[in-house]
């Protein structure tokens, strides 16, 4: 996946609801999407994670762009809620271009709620809770063929190995 553009937006009125919607329908259909799946204790024993940010990205939300004159508006929906837009980035000669290619956008999160481990004065590690203003971040992915690749790699499959008993002779020696 070839990353062409990725650039923090400009937030609407509806981002921060957004994404609190987003919170909560994480919380229902996978709980363990929040905080990585890590619980205080579970932060606490690791000692390598310093903060940790209840989201790691918006991968549920479906992402579409509507370009205008000057701008790109960035629209969001989760399942079961309105389309929203969610920031918006100005429109430029390089951004036209990349546009051109075929991309489809994904989103990120920047900033919101974290746990962060701080040592004590007697050797003992506790959690801070903390909030950072959230961002949001657009990627530009340049479209991939991967479905003729894996086409062309079971037709390899199929020549060499025509039966189930060639491929485990073949696995045993």
């Amino acid at each position: 996946m070839t990353i062409l553009f990725d650039k923090n937006l400009t937030l609407t009125e509806d981002s921060t609801t957004f994404i609190e919607n987003y919170i909560n329908y994480v919380r229902t259909i996978n709980p363990e999407d929040l905080y990585e799946g890590k619980k205080d204790k579970n932060i606490l024993k690791n000692k390598f994670i310093f903060r940790i940010h209840q989201l790691a990205n918006l991968d549920s939300a479906i992402v579409s762009l509507s370009v205008l004159d000057k701008k790109i508006n960035v629209l969001a929906r989760i399942p079961g809620f309105e389309t929203v837009v969610i920031g918006s980035y100005p429109l430029n000669s390089h951004l036209k271009k990349i546009m051109s290619q075929g991309v489809y956008p994904t989103i990120k999160i920047t900033g919101g709620r974290y746990k962060k481990v701080v040592p004590t004065d007697f050797d003992k590690d506790i959690i801070k809770n903390g909030f950072e203003p959230y961002g949001i971040i657009l990627e530009l992915h340049q479209v991939e063929n991967v479905v003729y690749k894996s086409r062309k790699i079971d037709v390899i499959y199929k020549y060499v190995f025509k039966s189930e008993r060639s491929l485990v002779n073949v696995s045993k020696s």
